[in-house]
């Protein structure tokens, strides 16, 4: 799944700086309006039936298919096919979407699993995310075991775990639209998309052709489309048959553009994907059994591991 970051502020000057478009005050007038309704926060329940293992939810976006937008999933448990498949080889946003396909039994009155595979490659990393953890509690229940974890007073918590049934999503505004325009603080007009599966995919396999570097400003280039005047293509045709990226040109200017925007800019769009797409806060809140001390630690919940999907009894190499 793609991650977000604070910033760091990227210094140097604008390339191909734009100029507000007719139309895009309006628009940041309207977004604004309905700042209220970004913090509005979902619990992805659903409900569990333990005989068949299945688990019905809604999803907190949705995608659209055929004019409606599709938000309720039904889920089975892992089997043997997707333990080794979360525990083999190759790119592990891959091997994930692999795992959806094969899990996902229904998405709203869908049921044909190659139309099913489609869409799951339309959906943000909250969708996708909330079907993953779904996919968890369907196979080994709610409590997930957070291993060692210690209080700031030196106090170890015995057998600590997070209720998977508890955690909530920030809702995303606009769930309809997949595309959108922004207005940054410089002036600077960005036209971008939502990062779907198909895009975190291709995201992936950036970031392990670079081994992690520039990450950031990939996160931002895998999703824009147009920086100013400058239109913006990044698809598998950047790569060699080698899996490299292609020093071309092009790519490297497109790539500058991106690295030099001011770092308000930057932090002010990374904002605005967090708003749209939504995101699932993936934290556990452990409070000290100490009488004396009482402090609540947070604990993160990684779901972007094979690790994730174990209970713990089985050794991940």
């Amino acid at each position: 799944m793609a991650s977000e970051a604070t910033d760091v502020s990227e210094e140097g000057d604008l390339i191909g700086e734009g100029r507000p478009i007719e139309g895009v005050e309006a628009k940041e007038k309207e977004r604004k309006d309905k700042e209220s309704i970004f913090n509005e926060r979902m619990v992805l329940k659903g409900s569990i039936d333990p005989k068949s293992a299945t688990g019905i939810f809604d999803l907190p976006r949705g995608v659209m298919h055929e004019g409606k937008r599709l938000r309720s999933v039904t889920v089975d448990e892992l089997d043997g096919v997707d333990e080794d498949l979360m525990t083999g080889s190759g790119p592990y946003t891959m091997r994930v979407n692999s795992l959806l396909r094969n899990r996902v039994q229904r998405l709203g009155d869908v049921d044909d699993k190659a139309v099913i595979g489609t869409l799951i490659q339309k959906m943000v990393p909250i969708d996708r995310g909330s079907i993953i953890l779904m996919v968890r509690r369907a196979s080994y229940g709610d409590d997930l075991p957070l291993g060692e974890v210690e209080c700031r007073c030196g106090r170890e918590y015995e057998n600590p775990i997070a209720k998977l049934n508890t955690i909530e999503a920030v809702v995303p505004l606009e769930p309809e639209k997949t595309e959108f325009e922004t207005a940054c603080p410089t002036g600077l007009v960005i036209q971008w998309r939502v990062l779907d599966g198909a895009r975190e995919a291709l995201f992936s396999k950036v970031r392990d052709s670079l081994k992690g570097k520039d990450s950031l400003t990939w996160s931002i280039l895998i999703r824009v489309t147009k920086i100013g005047d400058k239109v913006v293509r990044i698809d598998d045709d950047i790569f060699t048959a080698a899996g490299k990226i292609r020093q071309t040109r092009e790519l490297l200017n497109t790539y500058q553009l991106a690295k030099r925007m001011k770092g308000r800019d930057r932090n002010h769009l990374r904002k605005e994907f967090r708003k749209f797409e939504g995101h699932i806060d993936l934290r556990a809140s452990l409070v000290c059994p100490d009488q004396n001390c009482k402090a609540v630690t947070i604990v993160p919940i990684d779901i972007g591991t094979p690790d994730f999907f174990f209970p713990g009894e089985v050794p991940i190499d």
